[in-house]
């Protein structure tokens, strides 16, 4: 996630999160919904498009 090429990006997925700690990221609903949009985001992982549509709820409800 370091990884320069996203360093633009990375900005949106911590201010969506609330907090520039991954393991807080990742611990809190909150946080993994926008690291999961953030992803999607990025096109690295085209097989899982699909999933993360609608039917997913936005970074901002726990």
């Amino acid at each position: 996630m370091d990884c320069p090429d996203f360093a633009l990006t990375r900005e949106d997925l911590f201010n969506c999160a609330g907090t520039r700690n991954y393991a807080q990221i990742l611990a809190t609903a909150k946080g993994a919904k926008a690291a999961a949009r953030w992803l999607q985001g990025q096109n690295l992982l085209p097989q899982f498009r699909k999933g993360l549509g609608a039917d997913l709820p936005s970074a901002d409800t726990e």
